[in-house]
């Protein structure tokens, strides 16, 4: 169920890759050249986010085939270019200004740790205006500092916890329960939800 919902997340992250293409209108791709719609997707094939950034890239490949051999977008076929971060955030940083910048890409997607995201909307997309969804990332600091380029398909952790903890007291009566966070970035977003 998981994969799942990840293959659903990813989906729907392209889908609005392409739909933030097409709605930016002829400032992205123009329609008489038939152009390909350029994604360009920062992901990790290395690192500790390897396990999710296969599938991602592996679901990204499969939906981009799928789209082409129905006739692309509105005639345009779509091109996805992957770069690897090794989940390191300075890669990220790298790997998106690589795809901004000489490959051109009309959104970016990708990166799979809050700090990557926050330091390629700090560095890159919000500079250059270009469309940015990221896939996962739960740091509520990611929606919170009035970018205008950003996108994000996964819930903060302030609200993932509240939504947690309202469940086992409202629908399971639960009066004593505990709960148990690592020692990341994320364990400390998801122990600030409301208690």
């Amino acid at each position: 169920m998981k994969k799942l919902r990840m293959h659903l997340g990813t989906a729907i992250c392209l889908s609005a890759a392409l739909l933030v293409c097409l709605g930016l209108g002829g400032s992205l791709v123009r329609a008489e050249d038939k152009a390909p719609v350029k994604i360009g997707i920062v992901y990790s094939s290395s690192g500790s986010q390897a396990h999710t950034g296969l599938q991602e890239a592996n679901v990204i490949k499969m939906l981009v085939d799928e789209v082409n051999a129905a006739g692309g977008v509105n005639g345009h076929p779509v091109r996805a270019i992957l770069e690897n971060d090794d989940t390191q955030t300075e890669k990220s940083v790298n790997a998106a200004k690589k795809l901004v910048f000489s490959n051109k890409v009309h959104v970016l997607m990708g990166a799979n740790t809050s700090s990557a995201i926050k330091a390629i909307q700090q560095q890159v997309t919000e500079a250059q205006k270009v469309p940015y969804i990221s896939m996962v990332g739960s740091d509520p600091a990611l929606t919170k500092l009035g970018q205008q380029w950003y996108f994000r398909n996964s819930l903060s952790a302030d609200y993932q916890t509240g939504s947690i903890i309202d469940y086992a007291i409202n629908v399971h009566k639960l009066k004593t329960f505990a709960a148990t966070k690592n020692q990341g970035r994320w364990g400390g977003c998801a122990s600030t939800g409301r208690l």
